[in-house]
């Protein structure tokens, strides 16, 4: 029997057989509804406005426990107040003709939706159609309805305490906001109330609907544990009256004889104060209910496991801990499609957190995945999302970045012809999935739904403006070499401004470096233009000097105009400071791509000799202020505690290089460490690290490996083109040189990823091929020669 178990007195047995003969008959009712047209899509309902179709994911605990589901309204749904007609499709379940099941509101409210509770279907079932009416009042679930929803957790924030928690009881229409949840509790302790499950802080109200199992009836101890907060139990509408029997844990209780089968448990609690409920410690949570069978022996109450509820002297408990097989629990759902009857697509929202960024004292930042329900919608349905800061995204999906602790919404428009249903969603930014800024693919996803946002913002405006620390500080969190151009190119090119404005020098240095590597690849010459607008903007000389070398490379690797870049390069070579020393190595680069390697290495060690003066100069003032450190000791102590610092100062030094064994490890040191950070994918930190590698030993674009570090880390980002160039070079340049072989390797790479003609490097290929023929590469340079024209 589907309801046995339940304890009833006449009056309620009574009372429960006119609610089924009153079932039966809209039962009935809604049969004769049924269109005589079978089929998967027939309209079974003919009243019915909508129609939703759920899978049935987790089966219920007990018949009687039936399934639970919320709904989305945002505006969908009938009314003035939906009522829901539950069909188990044709050839879905035992039945080979679809049946009408018992379904009741227990909540609604169009920003939340509705929450509904219908009937088990049978093991057979896996879906159901949940047709939805309009109509002049709910139907609301009562206990006589048959049904035991368990455990249905619903949470009002706002306000804490029991009147508003016992307004919950009393179902139907509520005020925004609501959360309904179908959960029993934690491992901890399987009947329990957190908190409210959508993440809002504290004050709030909670009505908690279950059912439990007695399988040893008699006069059953009962003792709720209130952990913060107010609260009240009441069992099968009989009120829990706490009283001190004995000086034990789950000693203050009281006793309810319980018959055998299932009784329902209804928990009254306030949550006061304010901030987020508590997840550890004695105090996490609100409330547990524990209880003593009236058979239960003292090894069954001695073993509850530490790992579920802190308490004190478990070896004298009166009470344990409700387990998840006595507690009811009704059945799951997911919503797979909604459709109305005049065919209009159905316009439903579903959002879900995917990654939190949250730092120090930063205001949490949630990306959201935003889909619209279009299984069914007929084929072209366009859907529009509207979003905050007046922007749109086409599409039926999209990602978006709302702020952490706060209510936002979201508006769909689903449109097919004439045909449009709108529907908004509110949710309050909380999520827990777990996120780190040493994984690419979360700092991808951070960037892609920022891309999102930009290039949805209207023109006319600059929703940027009011970007807050958190949304700026992320931007530069996530910035990686190569990575998110279509995220930078808008807001270089139209909120420079803004940019300039809201990120530090440092930050925009960082942000403007990542965008022109990658500009310049893509549209050297408006590269060119954008770099004459930005350098006007600069007052400190560093950033000027450095978008003038950046011009001269431009010129030089991606518009072959040499001319162009020496003009510059020779200007720049006349000043004092950094910038000369860069515009000499770019002319060492220009040299060598031209041939002549004895001018490139005269001015390559130029820049040497000139930085290895510099850092001498550093030791010798480190040194003397780590020997006038000591100048207030006796003098005999001086004298040798200066020897000990001139001995310690020497070893401390690592850019000491009085020789030539100390600048080759240096220069070996550089090389494995851009090769691992190129390993880890860490481009930001393998450039700057190339630039002082490169800044410092610039001859070891000859006598090294630098030019082939520099050309792998060019390669990765897939700047095939400036790869390339220097690559040529050096292979038409060194005659003998350990690292010929993997330049030619990397050379046909660069040609094969260009898809050039082979004919351009033929000449170079086989001289390196002549040089190497009895190295193994010089078998796939003759490969490579013989595949292409």
């Amino acid at each position: 029997m589907r309801y046995a178990g339940i304890p009833a007195t006449g009056q309620f047995l009574a009372r429960s057989l006119v609610v089924r003969a009153i079932g039966l008959l809209a039962a009935i009712a809604a049969t004769s509804w049924i269109q005589s047209a079978r089929g998967a899509e027939a309209w079974e309902v003919s009243q019915a406005d909508l129609r939703f179709t759920v899978t049935l994911t987790n089966h219920p605990s007990h018949e009687s426990a039936g399934y639970f589901v919320q709904l989305p309204d945002g505006g969908i749904l009938p009314g003035p107040y939906p009522v829901t007609t539950v069909v188990v499709p044709e050839g879905n379940a035992k039945g080979a003709k679809p049946h009408v099941l018992d379904s009741y509101t227990l909540w609604h409210n169009k920003t939340d939706g509705l929450s509904l509770v219908f009937a088990d279907p049978g093991r057979g079932a896996k879906t159901v159609d949940i047709y939805v009416s309009g109509n002049s009042k709910l139907r609301l679930w009562t206990p006589a309805s048959g049904l035991t929803p368990s455990a249905i957790l619903c949470a009002k924030p706002g306000k804490a305490d029991l009147a508003t928690a016992r307004s919950l009881a009393h179902l139907g229409e509520l005020k925004p906001p609501v959360l309904a949840v179908n959960k029993a509790g934690i491992h901890r302790a399987p009947f329990s109330i957190g908190g409210d499950e959508s993440g809002r802080p504290r004050p709030a109200s909670f009505y908690f609907l279950t059912h439990v199992v007695v399988n040893d009836p008699g006069p059953t101890w009962i003792a709720p544990f209130v952990l913060n907060g107010e609260c009240e139990v009441r069992i099968d509408d009989k009120k829990l009256t706490p009283k001190k029997r004995i000086d034990k844990w789950g000693g203050t209780g009281a006793y309810f004889d319980l018959t055998k089968g299932l009784h329902r448990v209804e928990v009254f609690q306030s949550a006061p104060g304010s901030g987020p409920y508590a997840s550890e410690g004695k105090t996490a949570g609100l409330m547990y209910l524990t209880w003593r069978p009236p058979n239960a022996s003292m090894n069954e109450l001695g073993g509850v496991r530490s790992d579920q509820v802190p308490m004190a002297g478990t070896s004298r408990m009166e009470t344990r801990l409700l387990q998840t097989g006595e507690i009811v629990h009704s059945g799951g759902c997911r919503l797979e499609r909604a459709v109305s009857r005049t065919g209009a697509p159905v316009a439903c929202v579903q959002a879900r957190p995917t990654y939190t960024f949250w730092f120090e004292d930063e205001a949490p930042l949630l990306v959201y995945d935003l889909r619209a329900l279009t299984t069914g919608h007929p084929a072209g349905t366009q859907y529009l999302w509207e979003l905050p800061g007046g922007t749109q995204v086409q599409g039926p999906v999209t990602q978006w970045i709302f702020p952490g602790f706060m209510d936002n919404q979201v508006t769909l428009s689903a449109k097919s012809g004439s045909a449009e249903t709108r529907s908004s969603a509110m949710f309050f930014g909380f999520g827990g999935a777990s996120t780190s800024m040493a994984n690419p693919e979360h700092r991808k996803v951070f960037r892609d739904a920022l891309t999102t946002m930009v290039k949805s913002y209207p023109s006319d405006s600059d929703p940027v403006a009011s970007w807050n620390s958190a949304l700026w500080n992320n931007l530069i969190r996530t910035t990686e070499e190569g990575q998110g151009y279509d995220l930078l190119l808008p807001l270089f090119k139209t909120r420079v401004d803004t940019l300039q404005k809201k990120l530090t020098p440092a930050q925009f240095a960082v942000l403007q470096d990542v965008f022109l590597d990658m500009y310049q690849q893509r549209q050297p010459k408006e590269a060119l233009a954008m770099i004459d607008k930005l350098q006007i903007t600069f007052g400190e000389a560093p950033q000027r000097d450095n978008l003038l070398i950046r011009k001269a490379e431009i010129y030089m690797y991606y518009l072959n105009d040499r001319d162009a870049a020496s003009r510059g390069l020779a200007a720049f070579s006349e000043r004092k400071g950094d910038i000369a020393e860069w515009a000499r190595i770019r002319q060492g680069d220009l040299a060598f791509l031209a041939g002549d390697l004895n001018r490139a290495t005269e001015l390559y060690a130029d820049v040497q000799k000139h930085a290895r003066s510099q850092r001498n100069q550093i030791d010798q003032l480190v040194t003397q202020e780590l020997l006038d450190n000591n100048s207030t000791a006796t003098s005999k102590t001086k004298s040798k505690a200066n020897d000990k610092t001139e001995d310690k100062a020497a070893d401390a030094l690592p850019y000491r290089d009085s020789n030539w064994r100390t600048g080759a490890l240096r220069d070996v040191s550089n090389s494995e460490n851009v090769a691992k950070l190129l390993e880890g994918g860490f481009m930001l930190e393998a450039h700057q690290a190339l630039r002082d590698w490169e800044r410092e030993f610039p001859l070891s674009k000859i006598s090294g490996d630098l030019l082939l570090v520099e050309a792998r880390y060019h390669m990765q980002l897939g700047d095939w083109q400036r790869a390339r160039g220097m690559l040529e070079a050096y292979c038409r340049e060194i005659d003998a040189s350990s690292f010929l072989p993997e330049a030619a390797r990397m050379l046909v790479t660069c040609v094969k990823q260009m898809k050039s003609p082979h004919q351009e490097v033929r000449d170079v290929v086989e001289k390196v091929a002549k040089r190497l023929k009895f190295h193994p590469v010089a078998k796939e340079l003759e490969e490579f020669l013989s595949s292409g024209k």
